[in-house]
């Protein structure tokens, strides 16, 4: 590889990495969103006099996460992984705001 080529390619490659960070704004903007919903779940829960962790609702929605992800292309076993911690802390934000 040249050294044009090699620039270029560097050029594209800061290119990507600026994409991905967007995208990552993207992400961290939408679980920003997802926290306030929790947290409106975490009231009607204590309305409700229901506990944070829905086991059953979990499995549900991994099941569904899953099914969504392999339709859109994606590797179930990663999109499981994301929504498990994703929940995870769903849960926590619950508690959190239940105790407040």
């Amino acid at each position: 590889m040249n050294e044009t080529e090699q620039s270029l390619a560097l050029q594209r490659l800061e290119s990507h990495r600026d994409r991905l960070k967007r995208i990552d704004e993207q992400i961290l903007r939408i679980l920003v969103r997802r926290d306030s919903v929790s947290m409106e779940v975490a009231e009607v829960k204590k309305t409700l006099e229901r506990p944070s962790l829905d086991e059953l609702q979990e499995e549900v929605m991994i099941k569904a996460r899953r099914n969504m992800a392999d339709a859109l292309g994606l590797d179930p076993d990663y999109a499981e992984g994301v929504f498990r911690a994703v929940h995870d802390h769903s849960v926590e934000v619950q508690e959190a705001y239940r105790q407040a």
